[in-house]
């Protein structure tokens, strides 16, 4: 971290926690005319230990581009803690009477081609049983903090990489909450 940023001090009750990971978010803060800015804010966030995970991780994803779809397919084949189960391109084909549930299903925070926000599905998919993870290119806070409070247990940035993706799966599938920047 630079000597810019301020660092959150663990207190003494978290110190059996084990090592920590620095997480730079931002804090909006009034300027002048009405705009606001981002300021850097540090926030620690758990080391996670996916070298514990002793079962493969079911998923499927949800994705309108088809480009990502392919994409995902070979990368998750890749991966062999990871069974994919399928990869639809609207939450609409999903058959949740007849589909295996997935232990995750990754999805895209904006559907179709009006962008159509997918915040209103996350209820019935959480219902189904499923940790829904939002990969998103949006960092938009209020339609993110809207899915989040829909159900959402965790969001992967499409600008962090297929390693933030997969850290992500990981985590939600052993109930933690992940965000990845």
């Amino acid at each position: 971290m630079d000597s810019g940023t301020a660092r959150a001090d663990r207190s003494p009750a978290d110190s059996h926690r084990g090592p920590v990971s620095h997480v730079v978010s931002h804090r909006s803060e009034p300027l002048i005319g009405g705009w606001r800015r981002a300021s850097p804010v540090a926030i620690q966030l758990p080391v996670r230990n996916h070298d514990a995970l002793t079962r493969s991780v079911t998923v499927r994803i949800v994705d309108n581009h088809e480009g990502i779809l392919h994409a995902f397919e070979g990368w998750a084949a890749s991966h062999p803690e990871l069974v994919l189960l399928g990869a639809h391109a609207d939450v609409t084909e999903l058959d949740l009477s007849r589909d295996e549930r997935p232990d995750v299903l990754v999805l895209d925070l904006y559907l179709g081609r009006d962008d159509r926000p997918s915040t209103g599905c996350i209820p019935r998919l959480v219902d189904w049983g499923t940790q829904v993870l939002l990969h998103t290119s949006t960092e938009v806070a209020v339609p993110l903090r809207e899915a989040v409070a829909a159900g959402a247990a965790g969001l992967s940035l499409k600008n962090d990489g297929m390693a933030a993706l997969h850290d992500a799966i990981l985590a939600v599938a052993q109930g933690e909450f992940a965000c990845s920047s």
